[in-house]
C-alpha cells in the first residue's frame, strides 16, 4: 500500500509518502506502516500554464535516452502542461537523510533540501518509529522491538527505483545524523557510499568485507578481491560527550554514551575508518602497514 501527500516548496515540493511494508513480523501492527518524506530537485519539474511546477515522472520503461511528453499524458504528465520533448537527466543519485533519537524529519528536509536542488539530487528523508531507529546499539523503541529498519530502506529504494527511471539501485547513498549515523552504517550494503556523523558501529558487516575468490575466464583462473568498495565520510567530534570518539561499550572503566547505546568492546571512531579502508576498500592490505601506526599517521594528519 502506498499513499502520497504533496506540499509546496523549493524544487517540485515535498511528497509524504506511506507504505505498509511486506513481511512485516513487528509485534504491533502499527509498526509496519511507515512513512517517509521525498523531494524532488527543480532539474524535474516542468511549469504549467498557471505557474505550477509538476514532477516529470520518468517511467522505468521509456526510451533511455529522450522521452517525448506528448499532450496524451503517456508518461503520467498531466496534458496541460506545455511541454514537447524532455531530454533524460540520466542517472541521478537518491540520497537517504537519516534523522537523530527524538529528532523529526523536518530537521534533515531543512538541513538537506536545498543542496538536493542545488546538486541534482532526489532526497529521501525516512521517519523513525517514535522518532526512533533500530542500529544494533542505538536507539530507542525501534532498537527495544527489534523494528526492521534495514528492511525499510530496502522497500523505499525498491519502490522507487521501480516507479522513476532515472533512480537507480546503484546509485543510493545516505547521510545520517546520530542514530541516523548509526542506521547508515547499519544498512551500509543498501548504499554506494555513507557519511555518518556523530553515530558509527565498531564492527564491519561480514556483507562488506572484500573476500578473496577465484575469477575464472576461458579456463584461465586467478585469484583476486572484489573490486566494488564503498565510499565513507565519516564525522566524529573530538569531544563529542554523546557518541564518543573513543566508542560507545559496556565496559564500566569506559566513559559512557547517551542514550543507554554499549556496544561489546570500545572501538575508537580512527581505528574505525582505519579498518573501513582495509576491510571494505582494500585500500592498504594488514599485512603492508600494522593497524597502530595507521592510526598514528591519521593522528598527525588530522
Amino acid at each position: 500500500m502506498n499513499q502520497t501527500e504533496s506540499s509546496a516548496g523549493d524544487g517540485c515540493g515535498l511528497e509524504i509518502r506511506h507504505i505498509e511494508l511486506d513481511d512485516c513480523s513487528a509485534s504491533n501492527p502499527r509498526d509496519c506502516l511507515r512513512e517517509y518524506h521525498l523531494y524532488f530537485p527543480s532539474i524535474l519539474c516542468q511549469t504549467d500554464p498557471d505557474g505550477n511546477d509538476g514532477l516529470v515522472k520518468g517511467a522505468a520503461d521509456l526510451d533511455a535516452s529522450t522521452r517525448s511528453l506528448g499532450s496524451d499524458g503517456a508518461t503520467g504528465v498531466p496534458a496541460d502542461i506545455e511541454t514537447t520533448e524532455f531530454l533524460d537527466v540520466g542517472t541521478l543519485p537518491l540520497v537517504f537523510a537519516v534523522h537523530c533519537f527524538g529528532c523529526s524529519a523536518a530537521v534533515m528536509e531543512g538541513a538537506f533540501v536545498p543542496y538536493a536542488n542545488d546538486y541534482n539530487s532526489v532526497l529521501v528523508v525516512p521517519v523513525g518509529i517514535e522518532n526512533s531507529f533500530n542500529a544494533r546499539h542505538c536507539c530507542g523503541y525501534a532498537l527495544e522491538k527489534s523494528i526492521d529498519d534495514v528492511s525499510f530502506f530496502e522497500h523505499i529504494i525498491r519502490d522507487l527505483s521501480g516507479e522513476f527511471s532515472f533512480v537507480r539501485e546503484d546509485s543510493v547513498y545516505a547521510v545520517g545524523w546520530s542514530n541516523g549515523g548509526f542506521m547508515v552504517f547499519e544498512a551500509a550494503a543498501l548504499f554506494r557510499a555513507i557519511s555518518p556523523i556523530s553515530g558509527y558501529l565498531s564492527e564491519t558487516a561480514s556483507e562488506l568485507k572484500k573476500e578473496e575468490k577465484v575469477f575464472c575466464v576461458d579456463g584461465v583462473c586467478v585469484k583476486a578481491k572484489n573490486p566494488a568498495g564503498r565510499g565513507l565520510f565519516m564525522h566524529q567530534g573530538t569531544n563529542d560527550k554523546l557518541v564518543r570518539p573513543t566508542g560507545c561499550c559496556s565496559d564500566p572503566d569506559k566513559p559512557k554514551c547517551c542514550c543507554g547505546i554499549e556496544a561489546d568492546t570500545c572501538v575508537p571512531s580512527k581505528e574505525v575508518a582505519v579498518r573501513w579502508a582495509i576491510d571494505v576498500n582494500s585500500c592498504l592490505e594488514p599485512s603492508t602497514l600494522s593497524l597502530s601506526h595507521l592510526l598514528r599517521r591519521t593522528e598527525k594528519e588530522v
